[in-house]
């Protein structure tokens, strides 16, 4: 057998604030952070998730580095040439060798690495009476052969050779370009530079220094403002080939493959047109425009997801889809908005007594103390939310097991079927809430395991319940110090997750018990100390295991 541990991409979190966006179309869950979380500061500029799934979030106080649970700050010091050039971002993006590029509000250019942490000052920019490469804000690219190309306003681009530290500089009428108000740079899989202008999208040919221009048929609308950085949009090379672009009320597109060029409306218009667009799964692109979030795939066309939230312009500032589907909108001084498509949204709610004797009750009209005998010495050792276990049969039926109480719902009378108690304590010295994991056989009867080890199934032939293993195999070969945490039967084999002693496997048939340590190699488990167990629903030979270090 062989685990993998996958860091959580990023960062799918299960705690939402009670912000609720007003027009929203799919299920969903929604949260805002600000510095109250960690954040250095609430005007959120840049968003972009390296290889290892961190997220960087560059603010106006400097870049934080996100693991899921912590943020990591990266800030300017006054005396230390290896820290950022300043602690004022405007934009953060990744090129395909997995660094960060930082844009400062000087025009100052970083490159972070996000595994050694090293950055490495590349341009001094648009700081005045410097012999560097000028550009708009956001308007600019790092090629895969370390190239910088930058717009200039209305005077077409300009190419800073780092290795030579030569500029040179793309004009209409001058290497063919088309326009010389250019919108984007982009540099696609293959390798093509691809330059977006007012009249043409436009590939750069390297060998004749020049470009080959392809007329857009249609008049674009990006509005006037001439003072603003919002000449600078994103041209987006989609899974397809197709690049893809949009304006104030249109989303265009177009086929390197067959030159061909097509577009569809935008359902509103924009006050400063369509700016990002970011890729996330089946297919779907995802943009916002005028305080709207959208997302767009071939099938379904432009599809309306809810309100940004924010306000200035009705922008948002930063925009990302990270691997797990959650979408990420940086604000101006209202922190990051994350929007789950997966999760289903849920209202949260305080509770009176703890979770699960709210949950029972408010679900099931279940009340817990008197259904498991819970009661005040048990809170001794903790509340019954960690112990409550529950499995579905195939046919949907719901278990319950909690402390010496197994029971399944009754769908017809909507009442809890107890089944026979267990017993769980060798005797009265031996403390423990009774049941630890809950599983069901193919037959479909139920198999639990005790905090003391012993595995019992129960029978309803018999109505009752037998071992299927002596009942102290496990203390004995373990100590007393083995504390199972969950199980799950698979066939004749019952896996069990241990608070210390790692994964234990043991054949039913044979009664022989495998353990898998935590090791320090490709294919081991993180950690000794597991916590949850259960297959994945699509998978039948995965499981799943819950460990303080990830799953």
């Amino acid at each position: 057998m062989r685990f993998v541990n996958e860091a959580a991409d990023t960062c799918r979190l299960i705690v939402f604030s009670i912000l609720i966006f007003p027009i929203f179309t799919t299920a969903q869950s929604i949260r805002t952070i600000t510095t109250s979380d960690g954040l250095p500061q609430s005007f959120v500029s840049g968003l972009v998730q390296d290889d290892s799934s961190f997220v960087w979030i560059g603010t106006r106080n400097g870049i934080a580095r996100f693991d899921g649970i912590n943020y990591k700050i990266f800030q300017h010091h006054p005396y230390d040439n290896s820290s950022l050039a300043s602690n004022v971002i405007i934009w953060l993006t990744k090129d395909k060798n997995n660094k960060i590029w930082v844009e400062h509000e000087s025009g100052e250019i970083d490159m972070l690495d996000p595994v050694t942490e090293k950055i490495t000052h590349l341009l001094k920019g648009n700081l005045q009476n410097v012999p560097s490469p000028k550009f708009v804000r956001r308007g600019w690219m790092v090629a895969g052969d370390g190239k910088f190309w930058g717009i200039i306003r209305s005077a077409g681009l300009n190419v800073y050779d780092t290795a030579t530290k030569k500029i040179t500089r793309f004009r209409r009428g001058r290497f063919g370009l088309a326009s010389d108000t250019v919108r984007s740079i982009v540099q696609t899989k293959s390798g093509g530079i691809w330059i977006l202008t007012q009249q043409s999208v436009s590939k750069f040919d390297d060998k004749a220094r020049g470009f080959e221009n392809y007329l857009i048929p249609w008049k674009q609308d990006h509005g006037q403002f001439p003072e603003s950085d919002a000449i600078a949009i994103d041209l987006k090379e989609r899974d397809n080939g197709e690049l893809m672009w949009g304006d104030r009320n249109n989303i265009y597109f177009f086929d390197p493959s067959s030159s061909k060029f097509r577009t569809v409306p935008i359902p509103i218009q924009g006050f400063m047109g369509l700016r990002w667009i970011r890729s996330g799964k089946n297919n779907n692109e995802y943009f916002e425009t005028f305080g709207k979030l959208y997302s767009y795939n071939d099938r379904i066309g432009v599809q309306a997801i809810g309100n940004t939230g924010t306000h200035e312009f009705r922008d948002v500032k930063s925009l990302l889809v990270d691997r797990s589907g959650v979408i990420w909108m940086g604000t101006d001084a209202k922190g990051i908005r994350q929007v789950d498509l997966e999760t289903p949204y849920f209202t949260g709610l305080r509770y009176s007594k703890d979770f699960a004797t709210d949950l029972l009750l408010q679900e099931f009209d279940i009340d817990l103390e008197k259904t498991f005998d819970w009661n005040s010495r048990d809170l001794i050792i903790s509340t019954p939310g960690y112990h409550l276990r529950t499995v579905y049969d195939k046919s949907g039926r719901l278990y319950f097991a909690l402390k010496e109480t197994v029971g399944f719902l009754d769908s017809a009378s909507r009442k809890l079927i107890r089944l026979p108690k267990i017993q769980s304590q060798n005797d009265s010295t031996d403390r423990g809430i009774g049941i630890k994991g809950l599983s069901l056989r193919e037959d479909g009867s139920p198999v639990i395991i005790t905090y003391n080890g012993k595995i019992l199934q129960y029978d309803f032939n018999t109505k009752e319940w037998r071992s299927l293993i002596e009942p102290t195999l496990l203390r004995r070969q373990f100590g007393n110090r083995m504390l199972p945490q969950d199980l799950y039967i698979d066939q004749n084999v019952a896996w069990i997750t241990t608070g210390n002693s790692g994964l234990l496997a043991v054949n039913l048939l044979i009664k022989e018990v495998r353990q898998f340590h935590q090791q320090n190699q490709p294919g081991a488990l993180p950690a000794d100390q597991l916590i949850g167990i259960c297959p994945d629903p699509k998978f039948k030979d995965v499981i799943w295991i819950g460990s303080y270090q990830g799953l």
